[in-house]
């Protein structure tokens, strides 16, 4: 996801079809997800604390590569440990029928590509995630986050989840992250509503 955005660990990705054709590159239409949406955990929130996590999946090679520009919304869940806190993020944008076809076909493609890779923060693991939605793809990245002035020592793990569906001219990202491996949002099901909603 992009650094202007702030954005929490699970990470969907759609792609709906709107009432009239979208121009490709175009502010896209259609509704982002509302907190009404979500579970009663999340709330809509201004920033990310997990922003810096996040600016990994715009890895050069490795990332999304999600299409601008793009309307953003970020949920952060209400919790009083730090380690329980998660973040939902939405992207909804516009790119045109074939090229969100594309990134979907590319972002499926990324555990064969980059099974494993490295930042000078984290060393990161991605796998392919079940997901049982049309035209769409999900998943899992997880971010060891390395010990200070070490490459090899960790000292913890962050856990995101991260579907992709395209449909027509829309795309809608969505991505769940937090540190367990649960999130208590269920990725197929904020993805469908994401697609409802756009």
């Amino acid at each position: 996801m992009r650094t202007s955005y702030p954005i929490a660990l699970v990470l969907v990705l759609a792609i709906l079809a709107p009432s009239m054709p979208a121009t490709a590159g175009a502010p896209p239409d259609g509704d982002l997800l509302t907190a009404k949406d979500l579970p009663r955990r999340y709330a809509a929130a201004g920033t990310n604390p997990y922003a810096g996590v996040l600016e990994v999946l715009d890895h050069p090679v490795c990332g999304l590569n999600l299409p601008e520009p793009a309307r953003t919304a970020t949920f952060v869940t209400r919790d009083r440990y730090a380690l329980d806190v998660e973040t939902l993020t939405e992207e909804l944008a516009a790119p045109g029928a074939r090229a969100a076809r594309d990134l979907v076909a590319t972002v499926a493609t990324l555990p064969a590509r980059c099974a494993t890779f490295e930042t000078p923060r984290y060393t990161v693991h991605v796998t392919p995630e079940p997901l049982t939605v049309r035209d769409a793809t999900a998943l899992r990245f997880s971010f060891w986050v390395k010990a200070a002035g070490s490459q090899t020592t960790y000292v913890d793990v962050m856990e995101a989840e991260v579907a992709v569906a395209a449909h027509r001219e829309h795309t809608v990202a969505v991505v769940l992250l937090g540190y367990y491996r649960k999130h208590a949002a269920n990725l197929g099901s904020v993805l469908r509503t994401a697609i409802r909603r756009a």
